[in-house]
């Protein structure tokens, strides 16, 4: 998340680079000046210190020079344990930051907790009518479903609506 944010920033606002990468920009002039001025230089990736150490940088400069807008979808699908996945959101949100944090997630316990007291806005509740369409239209195709329906109307109604009240909005 921290190495797109950079990518984002950088590409945003390319006069960053000096601030938030300066070993790299060096490395890579350095490479330049070597070369056939022509030559285009592909920078090397960044190893993960140096992307934590740029992403800090860039936090930096969110106390008086930038603002920042962060939007995370799917905080339930970090290779990280939860704890540690709002403790990362928590950092980001410090208050003497220009930055705003948006994040989402499907609702598990441990960011339910986490966000008890923050505004939020529940999608499934809002995209309910467009999950029930979404479910109905995927089972309309399917010729067993169909003879299922016409012998058990009751139950195929049920199990619709099971099907749309467990997806929690989540469409795939």
């Amino acid at each position: 998340m921290k190495r797109t944010i950079l990518y984002q920033a950088l590409t945003s606002v390319p006069e960053l680079v000096l601030k938030l990468t300066p070993r790299m920009y060096a490395l890579c002039a350095a490479l330049q000046t070597a070369g056939h001025p022509d030559t285009v230089i592909s920078a090397p990736k960044l190893k993960d210190w140096e992307v934590d150490e740029s992403f800090q940088a860039l936090l930096s400069l969110a106390v008086d020079k930038i603002c920042l807008a962060i939007f995370v979808d799917g905080l339930d699908e970090f290779d990280t344990r939860p704890p540690d996945v709002v403790k990362l959101v928590e950092s980001l949100a410090s208050t003497d930051r220009h930055v705003k944090i948006c994040v989402a997630s499907r609702p598990w316990i441990e960011f339910d907790d986490a966000y008890r007291d923050v505004p939020k806005l529940q999608m499934h509740k809002h995209s309910a009518n467009g999950m029930a369409v979404f479910v109905r239209e995927r089972f309309r195709p399917c010729r067993g479903f169909s003879d299922f329906q016409h012998a058990y109307p009751t139950e195929t109604t049920e199990l619709l609506k099971d099907i749309h009240e467990k997806s929690n909005g989540v469409f795939t």
